[in-house]
């Protein structure tokens, strides 16, 4: 298991157990190659969440308050996993998923779906690089180059 704080967060304290992975964001700032490797993630209400949902894995949120109190998060109704409220339902959850992964898409496939879909309308399609690149060719050959 790989256990990761974040990017906000300071180096965890936490006691060594064998099988999990401390991971702090000062030391392994690439996110996005964590995600990569992971096949599951278990998030609170951090965005990090709708980066993974692009990879179409179970993700587990856990039942704790939204951290703002001006709601800059989304609400619950984007919580496209299941939420746990506790160590043995994580755990019971975590079990399911790894003996029958089809429980848990034939419950959460419509939700993963209709929220992906929110969030990211017709853009997770996997061509952000070849977007990006159009746009930076076509302002070089109309302003002539980049100027500083």
């Amino acid at each position: 298991m790989l256990l990761r704080t974040h990017l906000n967060s300071n180096v965890p304290t936490v006691a060594s157990y064998p099988n999990i992975l401390v991971m702090p964001s000062d030391l392994w700032p690439d996110t996005e190659s964590i995600l990569q490797v992971s096949d599951m993630l278990i998030c609170d209400w951090s965005s990090i969440a709708f980066d993974y949902l692009l990879l179409n894995r179970p993700t587990f949120f856990l039942d704790v308050p939204a951290p703002f109190r001006k709601g800059f998060s989304l609400g619950p109704e984007y919580r496209f996993g299941p939420v746990v409220g506790s160590l043995s339902e994580l755990t019971e959850q975590l079990e399911k998923v790894l003996k029958t992964s089809s429980d848990y898409w034939r419950e959460y496939t419509q939700r993963h779906q209709t929220i992906r879909r929110d969030i990211y309308g017709e853009w997770a399609d996997g061509r952000a690089t070849q977007r990006c690149l159009e746009r930076l060719t076509h302002h070089i050959g109309t302003t002539g180059g980049f100027s500083r």
